[in-house]
């Protein structure tokens, strides 16, 4: 009897504890009024940059998600609060390793971003690469709005960049000529990068660089910014453009395969340098098609004073 009295008390203790571990779980699941998330989705892009930190942010810099990890391909994945979509939001990347498109060197990342307009996120795909980057250092660190950035960014590279298109460095599968677009672009800035004699790790500082010029006067034309020291120069437009053209025709560097009628216009670079002198193009009679007249001012860099005596011939570069 007592024996039985034993077992019935031994048995309601073990049910009253089920009872307490099976509230205690029902008070740790997801609440029915839990805000509800979502995902974003994307890659880092310098070349693909794997083993990076990326981080959402706010518009004050606080942290809404991450870090997370990108894979190998450079792709990433973060859940955010859904409702965090309705506000401007900051995509940010950090550290990570790449092979470089130009030299094919080992590097280092530094910081890659993209900012985004509240309630624009859509498809749940952010992007980020050099050109994403400096329109984020416009807004962030230049105190523009992001329009403006745009704005300033188009009228020096003549593209606004578009965050919901994944670049791509790899011959084409189909109707994939967005994404090689991209991934032709962003070589370009591996290649100035190249051409200004800098390491491929010193990229993500050319990057600042350049929107720190493009904000002192809306202008890519050397007024402000500087990497290790140096300032970016004057004809930094007219590198660009150079860098272009030799990261499009580098066959062996530019897998896309698009052609120079592919790639879209860009702006006019108005400025040259040499070793010795600088050549200006004077605004006025030239037209976009058939024979025109236009003027050159060609001056020393030394002191400015006008260059004369010289013989000067014009190669069209397309």
């Amino acid at each position: 009897m007592r024996l039985h009295r034993k077992i019935i008390v031994r048995l309601f203790v073990i049910a009253a504890l089920m009872l307490v571990s099976a509230c205690g779980k029902s008070g740790d699941s997801a609440s029915p009024n839990a805000e509800p998330a979502t995902e974003i989705a994307g890659s880092v892009f310098a070349a693909p940059v794997a083993g990076a930190a990326v981080t959402v942010k706010d518009t004050n810099g606080i942290t809404i998600a991450g870090p997370v990890s990108t894979a190998n391909d450079g792709t990433y994945r973060v859940v955010i609060p859904a409702s965090a979509l309705d506000s401007d939001l900051r995509i940010e990347s950090s550290t990570g390793t790449f092979t470089d498109e130009v030299t094919g060197a080992p590097a280092t990342a530094g910081t890659l971003a993209a900012y985004v307009s509240g309630g624009t996120l859509t498809a749940g795909s952010v992007h980020i690469d050099p050109s994403s980057t400096i329109i984020h250092a416009l807004v962030t660190r230049n105190s523009k709005t992001h329009g403006e950035a745009n704005a300033i960014f188009n009228a020096a590279f003549g593209y606004t960049p578009d965050t919901s298109v994944a670049p791509k460095n790899a011959p084409t599968t189909g109707s994939d000529a967005p994404q090689r677009l991209a991934g032709l672009r962003a070589g370009v800035f591996s290649q100035l990068t190249r051409d200004m004699n800098l390491t491929p790790d010193k990229q993500f500082d050319l990057l600042t660089a350049l929107a720190q010029d493009l904000a002192d006067d809306g202008a890519m034309n050397g007024s402000a910014g500087s990497v290790n020291g140096t300032n970016i120069p004057e004809d930094i437009q007219n590198r660009f453009e150079h860098a272009l053209v030799s990261f499009q025709t580098n066959t062996s560097c530019n897998l896309t395969g698009l052609t120079a009628d592919q790639i879209g216009d860009l702006p006019f670079a108005k400025v040259a340098l040499t070793n010795t002198y600088r050549v200006e193009y004077l605004p006025g009679a030239m037209s976009a098609q058939g024979k025109t007249t236009f003027k050159v001012r060609i001056t020393k860099r030394s002191d400015g004073s006008a260059a004369t005596g010289l013989a000067v011939s014009l190669m069209l570069k397309m």
